[in-house]
């Protein structure tokens, strides 16, 4: 007999999502231009987390459709002169870690 083994293994824990970050920060857009936005989610080390295999709903948001639209994809397109927000709504769901957040980018349309 053993003493001091266990039967418990258990793996590496999933990491903490901390924050969604939007990339670009900001772009310039003349009307009818595109622009392709992404997103990463980050431990609070700011280490990427992969995403392949999480449960996860993304909702990519324009603060003024008149400005530009934004696609289920993150492509923005310049639709008349202003500027406006593009905002990624990210929802996991990680059983006990569950997690959502928001981050914005800048779009200038000229």
């Amino acid at each position: 007999m053993f003493i001091g083994c266990t039967d418990d293994v258990t793996g590496p824990e999933d990491p903490q999502i901390d924050r969604v970050v939007i990339s670009p920060e900001s772009v310039e857009l003349e009307v009818g231009e595109q622009a392709e936005f992404s997103f990463e989610l980050l431990t609070e080390a700011g280490e990427p987390v992969d995403t392949e295999d999480l449960d996860m709903e993304t909702e990519w948001i324009s603060t003024d459709d008149a400005v530009f639209t934004v696609d289920e994809g993150g492509t923005a397109v310049g639709q008349s002169p202003g500027e406006e927000f593009c905002i990624i709504d990210v929802t996991v769901d990680k059983g006990s870690s569950n997690f959502t957040g928001r981050d914005t980018a800048v779009v200038f349309v000229f």
